[in-house]
């Protein structure tokens, strides 16, 4: 069959790349071209401006300052965004009560999300929550939350895992999280 295209999704990009092999000279689709398209939040400006849009059209009066407050807690992430606006035209009224309803409902799934792979992750993600950015430092806090010494090929594991699934980055010896709820939640824990 020729002319065939196959484009395949998730958040979970480190996993698929792994799943399809694309460096393995054994694969079948190594050494194929394989554009990659990177979907990122808004940022502040655009979260504001779609917020804004949203309220215009459901004619539902709003305050700038709520916006602002309800991107603070939100982020870029059009998921939320989207939950925010439907629930203030629900309840007939734009706040940040709404905003912050949301944010916890949104902290709450994917804290369960990430405990459904392993009930340390979420410990992983707490350490750089608190700062401990580094393997060492992270390695520490797990250990004294655990009560038990941590093999490093354990950790490396861990790390590895939580990169494969786009909750983590490293850069310059440095994890940090990058769902932003996830990184928000943490941090104020």
């Amino acid at each position: 069959c020729k002319n065939i295209v196959f484009v395949v999704t998730g958040s979970e990009v480190g996993l698929l790349k792994e799943f399809l092999r694309l460096e393995d000279t054994q694969s079948p689709l190594f050494g194929r071209h394989i554009p990659e398209l990177r979907l990122e939040g808004f940022d502040h400006r655009d979260s504001i401006g779609f917020l804004r849009r949203g309220f215009e059209e459901a004619g539902l009066p709003y305050e700038e300052g709520v916006l602002e407050r309800a991107v603070e807690y939100l982020d870029g992430v059009a998921g939320w965004l989207n939950e925010y606006g439907l629930r203030c035209v629900e309840k007939g009224v734009v706040s940040v009560e709404v905003a912050r309803e949301v944010f916890q409902l949104a902290a709450k799934l994917e804290v369960e999300e990430v405990t459904a792979y392993s009930k340390n992750y979420p410990l992983i993600l707490e350490a750089l929550g608190r700062g401990m950015r580094r393997w060492s430092q992270i390695k520490r806090y797990l250990e004294q939350r655990l009560g038990r010494t941590l093999n490093d090929s354990e950790l490396h594991r861990y790390l590895t895992n939580l990169a494969n699934r786009g909750f983590i980055d490293k850069e310059n010896e440095e994890y940090t999280i990058l769902n932003p709820i996830l990184a928000k939640h943490f941090s104020e824990d």
